[in-house]
């Protein structure tokens, strides 16, 4: 499975004119891709969107022959992990002023899996709680007194 993965990934590279070191591990039933390329910028693009069109190209084109399908989580350069902590010092911050002031606070819009993330944050503080709003590129999460 890792080394079909793996195979794929490069391919994917080489045709887009890209190159780097894919390595490959299999966790808790999640298939984790990790890319390491001079080009990370461009793989990983504007707010991650482009590591995240990848990941689904290559779960899609890894899955079309599985019976069963198999997640996969792209991260180029540790992007992933990085992109987390920000989020995590977001959350911190936001706690602070909302439990301080008693207002709400809007976090600037985001992708989907990255609220998804900052939710999770937010259940880790009791005093706050959090909802998504807007719609499309603009959709974002409000930090709310609980």
């Amino acid at each position: 499975m890792e080394k079909k993965a793996k195979k794929l990934t490069e391919e994917l590279l080489k045709m887009m004119g890209f190159s780097g070191e894919v390595s490959v591990s299999h966790e808790e039933d999640i298939l984790q891709i990790n890319i390491e390329s001079e080009d990370s910028g461009l793989l990983i693009g504007n707010q991650g969107e482009t590591l995240h069109a990848l990941q689904l190209i290559i779960g899609l084109m890894f899955n079309n022959e599985n019976e069963e399908w198999q997640p996969i989580l792209l991260d180029v350069g540790g992007y992933r992990a990085q992109r987390e902590d920000v989020l995590r010092r977001m959350v911190e911050r936001a706690a602070r002023r909302v439990t301080e002031s008693g207002e709400d606070e809007e976090l600037p819009p985001m992708q989907s899996f990255e609220r998804r993330k900052v939710h999770m944050f937010v259940e880790e503080y009791p005093e706050i709680t959090s909802e998504s709003t807007g719609s499309g590129r603009h959709r974002q999460v409000i930090v709310k007194p609980a």
